[in-house]
C-alpha cells in the first residue's frame, strides 16, 4: 500500500472505511472493514498465504485466492498500490503539470465559484455577512500590513474570518511583491515548494515573480518571513 488516509464512515446503516489519497492521484473508495483488514496487511512483507492465514484467524472463515487477487487488482487499478502501474501514472501526471504554461485552479467550482461575477459576489458576501467586517472603504489609505495570518480553512466555513484578515490589505495601497505561505497536506522534499508558473484564477491571471522564485536568496527570505509571522501570532 501507498500512504493513504482511512476514515470510518456510516453508509446506510453500515460501517465503511473511506480511503483517500493525499496526493489526489487515486479515486476515493469505500471498502468494508474486512477489506480494510486485508489492505492493512499489504505491507510488502506478506504474501497471499500469509494474508489468507491472518484473515482466517480474524474472521473464522476462508478467504479464497480468487477473491484476494480480485481485491488487490481493484486497489492497483485505482492506483492505491505502490506498483509499476502507479509510478508510471504518477510520472505522467507530473510530466503533464510541468508542460502546462500556468498553474490551473485546484478548487474552482467547488470551494469557490467559477463564474467571475458569482465569485465576486461570493467574496463580497463574506464581508457583509452578519459576523463580517463590512465592505472595505474606498476612501481609506491605510498602510499595507506587513503580514496577514488567515485561517487555514474552507471558504464556506470561515469566509468572514478571511474578510477580517484581508480587509486592511484591500484598504491599503498594496505592495509590489506578496509572499504567500500555505500549508501543504503532502510533504515535499524541501521546506518550501515553489513554482515559476503564473496562477490562473476566475478573476484573471496572478503573475508569479519568476526572478524571486529563481533567486538563491528566496529560501532565506521565506524563512525570515515565516519566523516573523509566527512570532506575531504568538504575541497575539
Amino acid at each position: 500500500m501507498r500512504p493513504i488516509e482511512a476514515v470510518p464512515v456510516n453508509h446506510e446503516g453500515k460501517t465503511l472505511i473511506y480511503l483517500k489519497d493525499p496526493l489526489n492521484l487515486a479515486v476515493p473508495l469505500g471498502i468494508s472493514p474486512a477489506g480494510y483488514f486485508i489492505l492493512a496487511h499489504l505491507d510488502g512483507q506478506r504474501d497471499f498465504i500469509d494474508i489468507q492465514e491472518a484473515y482466517s484467524k480474524q474472521f473464522g472463515n476462508l478467504l479464497m485466492s480468487e477473491e484476494l487477487k480480485a481485491f488487490v487488482e481493484m486497489l492497483d487499478r485505482n492506483y492505491y498500490l505502490a506498483s509499476e502501474r502507479f509510478f508510471a501514472y504518477q510520472k505522467s501526471v507530473v510530466d503533464e503539470f510541468r508542460r502546462l504554461p500556468t498553474r490551473a485552479p485546484a478548487h474552482m467550482g467547488g470551494g469557490y465559484k467559477e463564474n467571475p461575477l458569482e465569485l465576486k459576489a461570493q467574496l463580497d458576501g463574506y464581508f457583509i455577512a452578519p459576523n463580517g467586517p463590512g465592505l472595505p472603504s474606498e476612501e481609506s489609505r491605510a498602510l499595507p500590513p506587513k503580514a496577514i495570518v488567515a485561517p487555514h480553512i474552507d471558504f464556506h466555513r470561515g469566509g468572514p474570518a478571511y474578510a477580517w484578515a484581508y480587509k486592511p490589505l484591500v484598504e491599503s495601497g498594496g505592495a509590489d511583491l506578496y509572499i504567500l505561505l500555505g500549508t501543504s497536506h503532502v510533504s515535499g522534499e524541501t521546506p518550501f515548494v515553489l513554482t515559476p508558473k503564473d496562477f490562473a484564477t476566475p478573476l484573471g491571471m496572478v503573475e508569479t515573480d519568476k526572478d524571486f522564485v529563481s533567486s538563491r536568496d528566496r529560501q532565506g527570505l521565506c524563512l525570515k518571513a515565516a519566523r516573523k509571522m509566527y512570532r506575531r501570532s504568538l504575541r497575539r
